[in-house]
């Protein structure tokens, strides 16, 4: 009963009219960029230190009614949640976020255009981009991005950032299409970019580029990625070949999950990870370096509501230790036990 309440309020909250931004009142949309003020109203900082100084507004263009959304990319930063919360047809059943993913990203018969203005602050360039594995034709690309550059105050400085491999597999027609800047002309010299900072340890595993993500990907597994993929189960810590958009579905993830996250230009071939693949390392993702070696694991446990505290002495066909629950682990499986009894004790005295 509790979650078909749930799903009735969701559904409910469907349809609702978006609020534009205004002066005094953030709001959740605005329908053109006139301004810069209406940009900085509108605009998301991204977090990390080679990208700091770069700003994002995510863009949705509905191709039912033709209406084109400049989204309050701070409040808003994923357009799942934006089009569930403002676009649905009211009394529609709701859509799973991977298949809306799948559809609108990679279907010809999609509604949206989704897409994410980037200003470079340092260097004063705009730029909009789709996300690695659009799909969408060109054709449709550039009419797409005229409505924008026409909606937007500095439309003369707006360029076309082509990132789906399809579109790079024709970037001359690209380029007699929109006014392009490639990746290598817009990060000239960055070749390492750190998302998420922090440290993991977990097995190192290679995904080369054109794969998909494997299916029994671990919260212990360190994954390096040759293709950025539209979702991507719990890690360890997450490297790209390429970089990463800031509010990049990848991005978003990692901060959201405090998952250490990077980009290193050609990391599925880089030695420092090819000599380690299948092997435990710990990865350290700073502000201006990174550094992978060998790691060395005595006790391997996981801790969660399902699982309690659960010893690992085997992973990926590897033995941890020495084969047995180390003493670690032995003891924080009795502590753990001796609180649930003592707080079922409580429980019961209290009824």
């Amino acid at each position: 009963m509790r979650m078909s309440l749930v799903v009735l309020a969701l559904a409910a909250c469907a349809g609702i009219a978006p609020q534009p931004v205004a002066p005094g009142h953030d709001g959740d949309f605005a329908a053109s960029v006139p301004d810069a003020s209406t940009w900085q109203a509108l605009a998301a900082r991204a977090g990390n230190e080679v990208l700091s100084r770069v700003e994002v507004v995510k863009v949705l263009f509905d191709r039912d009614d033709r209406t084109l959304y400049f989204m309050q990319s701070r409040r808003w930063p994923i357009h799942f949640d934006f089009a569930e919360r403002f676009l649905w047809p009211p009394g529609a059943p709701l859509e799973d976020h991977a298949r809306f993913n799948e559809h609108e990203y990679r279907d010809d018969d999609r509604r949206y255009v989704l897409g994410t203005l980037t200003h470079y602050l340092d260097d004063d360039r705009w730029t909009f981009e789709l996300f690695a594995e659009d799909a969408l034709d060109i054709a449709t690309t550039a009419r797409v991005f005229e409505r924008i550059r026409r909606a937007v105050f500095f439309g003369d400085r707006l360029r076309y950032h082509p990132v789906p491999s399809g579109q790079l597999a024709a970037l001359d027609r690209v380029r007699a299409a929109m006014p392009v800047i490639t990746t290598d002309e817009l990060f000239a010299g960055v070749r390492y970019q750190p998302i998420a900072l922090g440290e993991a340890w977990g097995y190192l595993r290679i995904v080369p580029a054109g794969a998909p993500p494997p299916a029994d990907l671990h919260p212990y597994d360190i994954v390096v990625l040759g293709t950025q993929p539209l979702e991507l189960a719990p890690v360890a810590a997450i490297v790209t070949d390429e970089l990463q958009a800031p509010l990049g579905h990848l991005a978003v993830l990692a901060h959201g999950r405090h998952t250490p996250d990077m980009a290193l230009k050609q990391a599925t071939g880089e030695a420092a990870f090819t000599a380690l693949a299948g092997k435990p390392v710990h990865l350290r993702v700073g502000p201006s370096d990174y550094s992978v070696e060998l790691a060395t694991v005595d006790e391997l446990f996981l801790v969660g509501t399902t699982t309690d505290v659960m010893p690992l002495v085997r992973v990926n066909g590897r033995q941890i230790g020495a084969g047995t629950p180390g003493p670690i682990t032995q003891r924080l499986v009795r502590a753990f036990r001796e609180y649930l009894d003592a707080a079922c004790s409580v429980a019961s005295a209290a009824r």
